[in-house]
């Protein structure tokens, strides 16, 4: 009798193995649809062979909700954005988590692949709130295995800074951008680019709460670090460029910041994806800061200006013939930028 519940369990653990081996190789495969029947199938045969709360759940658990995953990804890409397939995915991740909490501990390093795919989750629908849950047990996790103060763990505390601010919770989130300040000096670090993404994201909230005369030292201490740290015509270094020029233009400072401006404008003509020349028109409030000028003639100008922009970024990216109401639109947006600037600073 006890040879023969042996051998049983033995071929199912074998039918398991099987069925996961043909899940990863639909996987691989992009054959995401039977994958997730196969991996559903993988999971019901590893409960009834392991138990409901063993660690080989867990894993069925993953290899189903990583399919999922694929499979929402594959929706997205045919433009469906319901994340139907995510939805299914997150209680199977989280129902792994506590598997392996139960079996490991709260800390243990093989919670960290679940934890991550969770924030993934949660980082792309949105759900902030939940997101920021998750990413306090990452960073609780790296410090256990690294130390509160070694320079790896800093990636995972903008990703808890992150969440902090997409909730509004400015003060914490400068106090661990902050805190990622004080581990690179420890470190004997004074440049490096995950310290210029920090100060980057600290002068975005005084942006948003209009504490200008804070932001500044900051932005010229990032782009420092950018210049020495990037490549010339990186999307870093425009973000930096871009963010300095916004204080500027709030506190009126336009002979400032019109290098920052025509810099970023070299950048962005490099990076400007395939046809997607809006992108050009995004932050370009200072082509024309003669403040003393003639309003009407300044803007006539200053739509000349942006028209041409228009065009020539239009036919570098494209062959399809310029509409009036494309370059109408993207123009008036243009304008509309530089009005509001100017406004906010009188």
């Amino acid at each position: 009798m006890n040879s023969h519940i042996v051998l049983t369990n033995h071929s199912q653990k074998h039918a398991w193995e099987t069925c996961k081996d043909e899940e990863m190789s639909r996987f691989d495969q992009r054959n995401n649809d039977l994958a997730i029947n196969v991996a559903t199938k993988a999971l019901e045969i590893a409960e009834r062979t392991f138990g409901p709360d063993h660690p080989e759940v867990a894993t069925s658990l993953d290899n189903l909700a990583d399919c999922n995953c694929a499979q929402d990804e594959y929706e997205q890409s045919l433009g469906n954005y319901r994340k139907k397939y995510c939805d299914i995915a997150e209680p199977l991740y989280k129902r792994s988590l506590v598997i392996r909490e139960k079996f490991f501990g709260s800390k243990h390093a093989s919670l960290f692949p679940i934890l991550e795919k969770l924030s993934n989750l949660y980082f792309s629908s949105g759900e902030h709130a939940k997101g920021v849950l998750i990413a306090q047990q990452i960073l609780d996790i790296k410090e256990s295995t690294l130390g509160h103060d070694h320079p790896e763990i800093v990636s995972y505390i903008h990703f808890l800074a992150y969440y902090h601010e997409r909730l509004g919770h400015y003060e914490i989130a400068v106090q661990l951008y902050q805190r990622s300040e004080v581990i690179f000096e420890k470190a004997g670090i004074s440049e490096h680019p995950d310290l210029a993404s920090a100060m980057d994201a600290i002068v975005g909230m005084y942006l948003n709460q209009d504490q200008y005369s804070k932001a500044e030292p900051l932005c010229q201490r990032s782009l420092e670090i950018r210049k020495k740290m990037s490549d010339p015509n990186s999307r870093e270094l425009a973000h930096t460029l871009d963010q300095f020029m916004r204080v500027y233009l709030a506190q009126g400072k336009f002979a400032q910041a019109e290098p920052l401006c025509q810099r970023w404008l070299e950048i962005q003509e490099i990076l400007l994806p395939l046809n997607a020349p809006y992108e050009a028109f995004k932050f370009k409030e200072v082509k024309v800061l003669d403040r003393s000028a003639d309003w009407d003639l300044k803007m006539r100008n200053f739509e000349d200006k942006a028209a041409c922009f228009w065009e020539r970024l239009w036919c570098k990216n494209t062959e399809e013939p310029i509409l009036d109401n494309e370059r109408d639109f993207a123009v008036k947006a243009f304008i509309e930028k530089v009005k509001g600037a100017w406004a906010k600073s009188d």
